[in-house]
């Protein structure tokens, strides 16, 4: 398992409004991957990127991550990128999986495709999608990450009309 993950780590420092993301992003494209995290890993917002190329390698770092925090810490400070087109499950169907799940349900998950499909987006935000964004990603991208990131785990607090 350790080749099909990329892990990188920053030391963390500065106060807790400062806090360190883990990204797992789940990406089957190695260019669209390597492109995501030279935007990604800089950031001063995230400690950690994950690389994991379909929802098998994502299910196992989650359940690596439920088992060493417990139900009630589920990977703390983490947000999926989740791309829609993956072999095996479609990101869609796996994103509608996660937000129905009671162990995963409060993570936030942002869409990513290369599609210019607005009913996807419709059907992302639907099944609670934190937002959806359009590869490749650039560096404009990051304030939308960082919006899920303030938000955490109340996203579902905000009113319907917020996600838009």
């Amino acid at each position: 398992m350790q080749s099909n993950l990329s892990y990188k780590r920053r030391a963390r420092t500065g106060s807790d409004s400062d806090r360190q993301w883990t990204v797992v992003l789940v990406e089957d494209n190695p260019d669209d991957d390597m492109l995501a995290r030279r935007i990604l890993e800089p950031s001063e917002r995230i400690g950690e990127v994950v690389s994991c190329r379909d929802a098998a390698h994502l299910f196992k770092i989650l359940e690596h991550n439920h088992l060493n925090r417990g139900v009630e810490h589920n990977t703390p400070n983490s947000v999926i990128l989740l791309d829609v087109h993956l072999p095996g499950i479609d990101g869609m169907v796996l994103l509608e999986q996660l937000k129905t799940s009671p162990l995963t349900d409060n993570l936030p998950i942002i869409i990513l495709t290369g599609d210019d499909d607005l009913d996807m987006a419709y059907k992302a935000y639907k099944n609670h999608a934190n937002a959806f964004l359009s590869k490749p990603l650039n560096e404009g991208h990051l304030k939308e990450i960082y919006a899920v990131f303030d938000k955490g785990a109340c996203w579902k607090e905000a009113p319907d009309d917020t996600l838009h």
